[in-house]
């Protein structure tokens, strides 16, 4: 009887600290989405992934502008603060570090850039449906 008591409570406090630490990352469900977007972005930005880029917008891009993904040799995501708005859709500031291939050029200059990315959710998927300088 003891031990069962014992496993119990161990359960109860393992229960507990899972709680508090997936509930205390101080990131609400909507910016987790759309953090995980931005990523997913820039992964298939950098590997010149035209299809899969175009199924993270709400206007995909016409394939005049596909050559323009192809020119990167990395791009490292320094950082990103995220403000959501009142019409349900997630503004995130990015900074990122951008390399290009040899002897290719993209909108995005040779090391540290920052750009502003505005999601909404769409039929329950995020999608950028804006990027900009801020």
């Amino acid at each position: 009887m003891k031990i069962n008591n014992e496993i119990f409570m161990k359960k109860v406090i393992l229960f507990i600290l899972c709680f508090f630490l997936f509930s205390c990352s101080g990131k609400s469900e909507k910016q987790s989405a759309a953090e995980l977007v931005i990523k997913n972005y820039f992964t298939y930005l950098e590997e010149g992934n035209f299809e899969k880029l175009n199924k993270l917008r709400a206007t995909p891009l016409s394939t005049d502008e596909s050559s323009s993904i192809d020119c990167f040799q990395s791009i490292i995501i320094t950082d990103m603060n995220f403000q959501e708005n009142d019409d349900g859709t997630v503004q995130v500031n990015v900074e990122f570090d951008v390399k290009h291939k040899e002897d290719m050029y993209s909108p995005f200059n040779e090391g540290l850039n920052h750009t502003t990315f505005e999601l909404k959710a769409v039929n329950n998927e995020w999608k950028v449906i804006s990027i900009g300088n801020a």
